[in-house]
Parts: C-alpha cells; structure tokens; sequence
C-alpha cells in the first residue's frame, strides 16, 4: 500500500475536538408548542376493537390489546391489534408514502396467515425461538387455549402453540389478559407469564390459570414447560389473599423487572381485588413472595403498569393504575417501597385520574425525565347504562422538575373513548414517542407526537448472541457527560395492560450538545459492555460479546446443522460464518454479507508515525485483530515488533467506531499492512 492518503477533515472524530459540554441535563421551560396530534385516520388505523353483536359478559368491556414490534425487520415498527367478536389484524408499517410522505400501516393479516376468530385480548411480541425475528403470542376471552404464532421469516406465520406446549389448553375457558416476556433463569430464552383474571369459584383448582411458562432453552428452543408451582409463584387461596371472599387471584398485568438489583428479573403481578404482587427472584428457578413487608399492592383494583426509574436514583420505580386509586411506588431498595401518589404534585397528584387501565412512562418532549400517560374509562357504548359506567378522559401528566402536572388539554389528549390497551412507540422514526390507544368496543387513537423542540435523543437495540436475541432484561446505563448523572433503562417490552412497547430504549437527552459521553450495556449474561462519545440524535444497533463458537453454537442447530466451523457457509453467499461473525452479518441471509467497503481505511503519515484509522461495526467490537507491517509483501518479514501495535478507539459514526492503529514511520514510501482476526470475546 502507497502511505500517502491525507486523514479527510470531514471524519475527524468528535472526540479530537476539544468542546464545552454541559455539566448535566439542563431543565428546559415547557414547550407551549408541545402537543400531539391524533393521526389514526392518516396511518390507516380504521378498524372496530368489538363486535355489538357478541353475548354481553362483564369482562368484555375491559378488553382491547395491542403490541408493538418491527415484524419484518424492515426498521418500521409494526402493530398486532386484538378484537373481540372478530378476527385478529397485523398491520405493516409501510413507512412514508404519497406525495405528502405520511407514515400509515396496511392490513397483512391474511397475508401473514393469522386468520382465527376466538375473542382475542392480551398480545406480545418475542423472539422465542432465538431465531432473530419476532414471534407472537395471544392469550383469548371464554375460549379454552392460546396461541403462538411462529415467524417463519417471509411474513408469514405458523400457529404452533399446541405443539409447543404453550396453549395452557384447559377444560376451562379462559378470560386471559396481558402477557409478559422474560428470561427470569438467564439461560438465554425467553420464558413468559400468562395473566388470568377470573376464574369460577366452583372450580378452585383452576386459580392457576395464571402461569409461569419456561422455555427448555438450547434442548429445544421456542418450548415450553409449565413452572408455576414449581418456581414458587402458585397462588394459595387460602394462605396469600387479602380478600377473604377470593378463592383466585385476578391478575391483569405481569411484568419480569429486576427491582432489587440483583441481576434476577423478579415478577410483578398487578391483580385486582387488593391481590397485587411481587415475587422476588432466588436466582435458582424459584421465586419468593415476601408479602406486604415491601410497602407495595396498596391499591385498591390494580389494572395497569409501568416499571421506570422516574427519580433518577438508579433504581427502578412501579407505577400502577387503579379505580381512582392509583399508586406510585418509589423504590427505596432493600425491597422496600414508599408510596409517593400524592406527593409527586399538586393534589391528588397521580391517584385519581377516573378508571385506570393502560399506562406507560414516557419523555414525550426528549427532555431527559420521563413523563406519564394513562387510559381511562369504563362503559357499554353499545347499550348506555347496562354497567355502573366511568366515562373519563386520557390523562397525560408532564414531569416538570420531579412535579408532575396533568396537562392532557394542553398535549392534545382529549379522547374520553374507554381506553383499554396503550403502548408508546416511534411508529415515524422521527426522534420522539407517540402513543397508542386500543379503545374498547370503537375504534383506536394514534396520538402522533408533533413536538417542537431542540433536545436530543438516542435510540438503543441490542442483538444478544449469549444472551436471548433482543437483549430482554439488560440494563442501560446513560451518562450524558462526563462526571454527570446516570440514567438507568431496562430493555423490555413494556406489558402495561394489554399493551406492548416497542422494545426499543428511547433516551430523551435535552440539551447535552452532540454527543453523549458514554453508554454502559448490562447484558443477561453477565458481560458488562461500554461505548463511549455517542453521536445523538440517532438510533444503534448494540451486539453482545460473545466468542465465536458461543455465536455459532446459538445459531447453527437452527440453521443447516450439517454446516458447522469457522469454514463454512450457512447462507452460501461466499463468505465464511468466521468473516459474518467478525463483520456483525446475518450468517442465514444471504443478502447481508461482509462488505469491505465499510472499513473505509484512511493511511496517512503524521509526527513520524504511519496511522491507519478505519470503521468497525459496532457488533463486530468483540473480535480482537492484530496488525502486521511488512516492506515486502512476496516475502513477509514483519517489521519490529507491529503485531503487538494496539487499536484505539476513537469515535462513534452510526453504527460504527472508528480506531486507529500506530506504527513507527521508518521513512519507507511503500509498505503493506496484513491483520489477523481473532475471535475473543470481552
């Protein structure tokens, strides 16, 4: 190679240029201008959640799901709706489209082969095979079994809950609600936990038709075994419920989160009738519930959460929503919980706000502290009366300062449809969280987020490689600037009734200047990983370090068994599973293969030293090379002692770091450059 290319001035890293960043997230004056725009009839969301023609039963009015995740792998964020009364729809985001560039969604429902009728109501994505794309489950209302629909990675699906012992198939038909995902065993699957929430007293040994499902993992990935009462966390009618007149837990919402801090996700069951509650993690496939001792399930009728570190303290906070009764728990640690409803604004604060269903945290204007939504409502549209009826508007609360003030008008939240199901994603990939809502027995409302603001952001993916695909229970650490505060996030797909986020961490930044200084990844596994000088205002795709036979064990039992080591080809695009793995490609799609374009190497002489800069991606940041300098490329003799010359990071670009590699200049005009790959995990 001739050594006489100049570095471009145009990617000179950020972090050679020497700027002011601020000392933490400044708090900026609310923007007047903030607001949200209701766009479901732009993005083509036109469909009814109820039938008016089914048999009236009192849980058909709390009914109404939606989950949220990028199906097809497209980068757009796709919705599964549920109804009652009438077949299920998948809609594609399809992205921008027409002359004005709207982003709308498109029924595929028939297309991807979800076509059954069975009053469906809980619904969420996972990847529970490990197999990279997302998987679906729906749980059902007086139907006797759920389903798992497997994604065969063309659009389609393949229903194979029976098959895979995930139907929770019963003599007793089923009034399921919401379902969470989670790898409460950490071995790198995904197992869930399937709410029930009435159960006829005359059959008491049906109270367990809430279940903890595990996945047998590597033995056979995408199965499941039920571990209710194994684990710890059957319910005992007589021994755990506050109410005397049970014989059942009510559960509406479930959600795996670790709370202590332990690096176990612990189960949170938000249950009607005074029976909500937490099952601390043993970390040994078993739970422990430790009672009222933690200050928690207060509430009167818990229908709703979110789980956040509101506070900022680093610990992780439960909010749940109620009949006029909502609580927030602030996390003490110790398993220990004080309840901050009324103390976090103006009276009543966060407590009553009508008939609380679906909730979630969320920083609508990227400020930096996370603010609240929630549905409300409780009503027959169809027969005025028939219920004992709360007909109340979606309530927004913004966080000013650690207060929270309800300003719903003010945001553009002025719906008083019975909201059930509520998600938040970026469904425009602009930058900023909009918010859906599945409306009982009407149609939904797609509050599009049109804020005006400076702040910035980032967006955080993860692709496991020992742990489970999408990174589920990682815990994000945020530090905007050097010596600032932290802003811890854990990746989930947020149950927070009958809604699911989008898996996606959304960090809203403020005014912190152009980059952030350095972002920590918590993996399931253990392996703790850290990036640093972020570029905002993007969204990166972050992958687990693994070794390379970790990487290919996961991947080639799945794939072409017969096509094992370094050597081989799973895809037959030309590249060896060694180059995919090092270059961060899908080794089983053959159009995603190593480019080596994306190195982009700059050689340029500087102070008597050679330096060689060139982007790696991101994923590939595992692989470990050595570099060799030789004068002579037919008969290599390495000069010095090149092949221990480090690499330095330098700067991120999208979903790339650029490093530089230094070797002495001897004065020589040609020399080559040879690098050996090794595989070594961090």
């Amino acid at each position: 190679m001739i050594f006489r290319t100049p570095l471009p001035e145009a990617i000179t890293p950020r972090c050679l240029q020497l700027g002011v960043l601020l000392a933490g997230i400044l708090a900026m004056a609310p923007d007047l201008s903030a607001q949200f725009t209701n766009a479901t009839l732009d993005a083509g969301l036109v469909y009814q959640q109820m039938s008016p023609f089914v048999t009236e039963e009192i849980t058909h009015f709390q009914t109404g799901g939606a989950a949220a995740g990028d199906f097809d792998g497209d980068g757009w964020v796709d919705l599964f709706v549920t109804r009652v009364g009438a077949r299920d729809i998948l809609l594609r985001n399809r992205g921008p489209s027409g002359p004005k560039g709207i982003v709308g969604f498109t029924d595929v429902t028939n297309k991807a082969g979800i076509t059954g009728v069975y009053n469906s109501n809980g619904a969420a994505w996972a990847d529970v095979d490990n197999d990279g794309d997302l998987d679906l489950y729906v749980t059902t209302m007086y139907h006797n079994r759920f389903y798992l629909y497997l994604n065969n990675g063309d659009g389609t699906f393949t229903e194979q809950a029976a098959a895979r012992g995930a139907d929770l198939q019963s003599t007793t038909p089923h009034n399921g609600f919401s379902v969470a995902f989670g790898d409460y065993d950490r071995d790198g699957f995904l197992d869930f936990y399937a709410c029930e929430w009435y159960i006829s007293k005359t059959v008491p040994d049906l109270y367990q038709h809430s279940m903890l499902m595990r996945n047998f993992g590597a033995a056979a990935p995408g199965y499941f075994t039920n571990r209710t009462v194994a684990a710890g966390v059957d319910f005992d009618p007589v021994a755990d419920n506050p109410n005397p007149l049970l014989n059942y837990i009510s559960v509406f919402t479930s959600r795996f989160s670790d709370l202590d801090n332990d690096g176990w996700p612990d189960l949170l069951l938000t249950a009607d009738y005074g029976t909500s509650q937490i099952y601390w993690n043993n970390g040994d496939g078993t739970f422990v519930d430790e009672g009222d001792s933690t200050g928690t399930g207060i509430e009167g009728n818990g229908m709703g959460s979110d789980v956040a570190d509101y506070d900022g303290d680093g610990l992780l906070d439960w909010f749940v929503t109620s009949i006029r009764d909502n609580r927030l728990y602030r996390n003490l640690g110790g398993r220990q919980f004080e309840d901050m409803t009324r103390k976090v604004g103006p009276l009543p604060g966060l407590a009553n706000a009508g008939w609380g269903w679906g909730t979630a945290f969320i920083d609508y204007d990227n400020d930096g502290d996370l603010d609240l939504v929630m549905t409300n409502g409780y009503e027959d549209v169809d027969n005025p009366g028939h219920l004992v009826e709360s007909i109340d508007q979606t309530t927004f609360w913004r966080n000013d300062d650690g207060v929270y003030n309800r300003v719903s008008n003010e945001l553009g939240f002025t719906d008083m449809e019975p909201g059930k199901g509520l998600l938040t994603f970026d469904y425009d990939n602009d930058g900023d969280l909009d918010v859906f809502i599945a409306n009982c027995q009407v149609q939904p409302i797609l509050y599009r987020n049109d804020t005006v603001t400076t702040n910035h952001w980032l967006r955080v993916n993860l692709l496991g490689r020992k742990s489970n695909s999408r990174g589920i229970g990682a815990r994000l650490e945020l530090q905007a600037v050097q010596d600032g505060p932290v802003k811890v996030q854990e990746v989930v797909p947020g149950s927070h009734f009958l809604g699911q986020s989008e898996v996606t961490a959304h960090f809203g930044l403020g005014q912190t200047g152009d980059e952030v200084y350095a972002l920590t990844v918590r993996w399931p596994s253990g392996r703790v990983q850290t990036l640093y000088h972020i570029p905002v205002d993007q969204e990166i795709q972050i992958l687990e370090p693994a070794t390379y036979q970790e990487w290919e064990t996961r991947l080639s039992p799945r794939t072409l068994p017969s096509l094992g080591g370094k050597d081989n080809d799973f895809d037959l695009d030309g590249f060896t599973n060694f180059l995919e793995y090092l270059f961060a490609t899908n080794p089983r799609d053959a159009s995603d293969y190593p480019d080596p374009s994306r190195l982009r190497p700059v050689l340029s002489h500087e102070g008597g030293v050679i330096r060689f800069r060139y982007a790696r991606p991101l994923g590939a940041l595992d692989g470990k090379f050595a570099y060799e300098l030789s004068g002579d490329l037919v008969n290599w003799v390495e000069e010095g002692n090149s092949v221990e010359t480090p690499e330095t990071p330098v700067a991120l670009e999208g979903n790339n770091l650029w490093v530089d590699v230094v070797f002495p200049d001897n004065g020589a005009e040609t020399r080559f450059l040879r690098i050996h790959a090794t595989d070594n995990a961090n």
